[in-house]
């Protein structure tokens, strides 16, 4: 799989997105080719690949000469992603006191409460249906999007540890935070819950990968996970996953899987297809 950064005709240009560079944050996932425009040229610069990320300087040497970025419309097909993840990382890191909770009780009218937490009953089918949600109409879902979705629960990995990697090697650096993230995701079905230690093992599993070292020292449920995560990731090479792929293996994991992925088989996939990178609305070549 390989990202790229289409030329842009007339037409294409024409339906750029335009953002404010002052809401462009670094060390954050790009979600399309991100352009900027050069005025003398009248020309649209590619400055940042998808799944890229910004340095500090860098976006400082940008802001002082251009005060906008522009993106594809692809971004549209990102939004439902980047909104799960922020609804997931709040029922995760619940927190009665946070502003993200204030807010949603402002929003919908509620009388203050007393903070209790939900029970786990409560939060497993909450997120159930959140990870229902980002799976497309024929249950089939790609890493790319799944990457998004886990950026915004998981929230950035480390400046230090992205830096180091993109200078190593970018196409590993890519690999590993498409496979770290669809090893996250699966491990949601699974049951886990706990956002502190999601986020420890994304980033235990991203160096595994980036280091090409097995995982070791993980619990067996989790190793697992790994190990079947990365069957199906590597069967697909980065193309869309089926949920389906999981219900045909014999492993104990993929069973314990079974009855969710029936579940959301049955009653909360989403009601359109699943997007792509992939093709002509697309920035992926394959």
């Amino acid at each position: 799989m390989r990202f790229r950064n289409p030329k842009l005709s007339r037409e294409a240009a024409m339906d750029l997105r335009r953002s404010s560079i002052q809401t462009v944050q670094p060390y954050r996932f790009t979600f399309s080719p991100t352009y900027v425009y050069m005025q003398r040229n009248q020309k649209f610069i590619c400055v940042k690949a998808p799944l890229d990320f910004f340095l500090t300087d860098e976006l400082d040497k940008l802001k002082a000469h251009f005060s906008e970025v522009y993106v594809l419309p692809f971004v549209d097909k990102v939004a439902p992603f980047v909104d799960a993840g922020k609804s997931a990382r709040i029922l995760l890191g619940w927190n009665p006191e946070t502003k993200e909770q204030k807010e949603v009780t402002r929003s919908k009218n509620i009388y203050p409460q007393v903070g209790i937490p939900p029970a786990p009953y409560e939060l497993s089918d909450a997120i159930i249906r959140i990870l229902g949600s980002v799976w497309g109409s024929q249950f089939e879902i790609e890493p790319f999007f799944v990457a998004i979705f886990i950026d915004e629960l998981c929230g950035s990995l480390s400046s230090e540890l992205l830096e180091s990697s993109r200078e190593k090697d970018i196409q590993l650096l890519e690999h590993s935070i498409l496979l770290s993230s669809w090893i996250i995701f699966i491990a949601l079905h699974m049951g886990y819950t706990n956002l502190g230690y999601l986020e420890r093992i994304r980033n235990r599993v991203f160096k595994s990968l980036l280091n090409e070292e097995d995982l070791v020292g993980a619990d067996p449920d989790l190793q697992k996970i790994v190990e079947i995560g990365t069957y199906a990731f590597k069967e697909r090479k980065g193309e869309s996953i089926s949920g389906l792929y999981f219900k045909e293996r014999s492993e104990v994991v993929s069973k314990k899987l079974e009855s969710r992925l029936n579940r959301i088989q049955k009653e909360l996939l989403g009601s359109t297809p699943a997007p792509s990178i992939i093709g002509p609305e697309g920035f992926c070549d394959i």
